[in-house]
């Protein structure tokens, strides 16, 4: 990406809406309502988006919606696995909001969704880091061998 472009990272949005929503429109990034704004700006999310939260399906949903209009504008959306994401798709449910287990409709059809073939399987696809302009972005660090 072009050294011109603001490069924006968050993570562990862990299924909060409404504070994401708050994150995106302080980086001038989305409007209230969640369209992007931010022209060619590169906003990378480190993973972690479900969980302890009960609005996971929403917040995936948007994401997907912010990087196609991102795209559009000449930016970019990058979304990275977290341990989170990893848990789903093994149907592990101890960090899981409630609100989000209904939101799949039990525990059974949220493991569903997040298998290869489910609404959400994509997320099986992110990388789990991403060197963008000789930064390395990834999940919860790297082990010192590797830095």
């Amino acid at each position: 990406y072009a050294s011109t472009s603001r490069l924006f990272a968050i993570g562990d949005l862990h299924g909060d809406l409404n504070n994401a929503l708050r994150c995106f429109q302080l980086c001038n990034l989305t409007n209230a309502n969640g369209d992007w704004i931010g022209g060619n700006s590169v906003l990378v999310q480190t993973g972690d988006v479900v969980d302890r939260g009960p609005h996971s399906r929403q917040l995936l949903d948007l994401l997907v919606r912010m990087k196609r209009q991102a795209i559009e504008a000449g930016g970019n959306l990058i979304q990275l696995l977290g341990n989170h994401e990893i848990m789903a798709f093994k149907g592990r449910l101890k960090y899981t909001h409630k609100g989000e287990i209904e939101s799949f409709g039990g525990p059974q059809g949220r493991l569903q969704a997040f298998s290869s073939s489910g609404p959400y399987g994509y997320v099986r696809e992110f990388d789990s880091a991403i060197i963008l302009n000789r930064t390395l972005f990834v999940h919860a660090g790297v082990t010192p061998t590797l830095a």
